[in-house]
């Protein structure tokens, strides 16, 4: 079949079997011009109607999420952040910043079912974008401020996210939906940091199949400090019900993550 049958509605797939076209967490009926479901940033517009699009201007303006999850920092981090989100998903969808920041999922032409890891992924990072509130997460790398994430900075480290790599026992997909969902806790729902982190945990676990069980402490502990915050350079290793991972560190900077599965 050719692309104008396959898409529609601001170039968006249009499903095979309702006819309706995918604009991701809104499904628009092109034959009679109107969305099924209301907008899910309508509570921050009460003058318009949930059901229009892009502030009923579309010649105008554009809207491709209707959400928001933004990500900031320089380019390079930004976009290794979005191929890590794609790959997340079994690359079944891509993630790309509008021009207005916020970040989108598109469906790809990935053919095939996606894995319960991967479609979890997929729904837990939509689920963030869907929220009606906003999450704002800066994207450093090599950062001696973060370890992996702060959610008091708002900040993640891609950098120590991508040592993670495809591990056997937890990959990096996992650690960047942990990090985002205490983010989103926290930011959106004015949850503790402590029980957020909890929480992500959990999380993480649905994405990478290994639960935390226990942590040692590095040795040595502290090496200095920064703004008043310890710079840690050691080794620390995580155990969970899948193997260990033994991570080093260097002034708060993973240098190297070592898997071990049982």
């Amino acid at each position: 079949m050719n692309k104008e049958y396959h898409t529609k509605f601001l170039e968006k797939e249009k499903d095979a079997e309702s006819g309706d076209c995918n604009l991701g967490v809104r499904q628009y009926g092109d034959g009679v011009g109107r969305f099924f479901c209301p907008d899910k940033m309508w509570e921050k517009y009460y003058s318009l109607s949930p059901y229009v699009y892009c502030g009923n201007n579309p010649v105008g303006a554009s809207d491709p999420s209707g959400l928001e999850l933004q990500l900031s920092g320089s380019q390079e981090n930004v976009d290794q952040t979005l191929a890590l989100i794609g790959n997340g998903t079994g690359n079944f969808y891509s993630a790309s910043v509008s021009t207005e920041g916020n970040v989108q999922l598109n469906p790809t032409n990935m053919v095939g079912p996606p894995s319960l890891a991967q479609k979890s992924f997929k729904d837990d990072v939509q689920s963030i974008i869907a929220n009606p509130k906003t999450v704002s997460v800066g994207v450093v790398k090599g950062s001696e401020e973060v370890i992996i994430g702060s959610s008091y900075l708002k900040q993640i480290d891609i950098g120590d996210i991508a040592t993670y790599n495809n591990g056997a026992v937890v990959n990096s997909a996992a650690i960047l939906d942990h990090e985002l969902s205490e983010q989103a806790l926290m930011q959106i729902g004015n949850v503790p940091q402590e029980q957020a982190h909890l929480i992500s945990l959990g999380i993480e676990s649905r994405v990478s199949g290994s639960r935390l069980l226990s942590q040692t402490d590095p040795t040595p502990f502290i090496v200095g400090t920064l703004n008043g915050s310890s710079l840690i350079t050691g080794q620390i290793q995580f155990t969970y019900d899948k193997g260990i991972i033994i991570t080093t560190l260097n002034k708060n900077n993973i240098i190297k993550n070592e898997q071990i599965q049982k």
